[in-house]
């Protein structure tokens, strides 16, 4: 974490997700990694773009209990394709539309894959995990004690989703 030397107040941020959980509910993921084709997965070097889209938590992973799982696949509801994340987008934001508010309810960490010796690499039918706001609460306030712009919070989760990743 790093500690400005002013505060930043150029940009509003985002409300934290304060509820108990958010499995089940539609959340849009953004981020700026690689992108590409769900049948192909993601083309390395396309980083750099901010892009957006939509995916339903459908629960949390019993290893990890406070991160959020979502799954890609070619259809999402009505059709419409769902996305996922990929390299560059850890540390990145899915947000919650909460009465018209946009809260932010997890941190983009991984991607993994439903089956022995598959690659993980953003292609229909593998997973994702987003670091859960609301779990890790308590450690919010525990190293941001004041109320903090969400992008110092993002980073701090993003952070905290490496060093997870760096212990499995």
């Amino acid at each position: 974490m790093l500690k400005l030397a002013t505060p930043v107040t150029a940009f509003a941020g985002y409300v934290l997700d304060t509820a108990s959980s958010a499995v089940g509910q539609v959340v849009t993921l953004t981020g700026y990694g690689n992108t590409g084709v769900g049948g192909n997965g993601y083309t390395s070097g396309t980083f750099g773009t901010l892009y957006y889209g939509t995916n339903t938590y459908i629960g949390v992973y019993s290893d990890v209990p406070s991160a959020y799982a979502y799954q890609y696949t070619e259809t999402f509801g009505g059709g419409t394709p769902d996305v996922t994340v990929a390299p560059g987008d850890s540390g990145g934001g899915s947000l919650l539309d909460v009465g018209g508010t946009w809260e932010l309810v997890g941190v983009h960490d991984f991607i993994a894959c439903a089956t022995t010796g598959c690659i993980a690499n953003s292609s229909y039918g593998q997973y994702g995990g987003d670091t859960s706001i609301f779990a890790d609460q308590a450690w919010i306030e525990s190293v941001v004690p004041e109320p903090a712009p969400a992008a110092v919070l993002v980073v701090a989760l993003g952070l905290l989703g490496v060093a997870r990743a760096r212990r499995r």
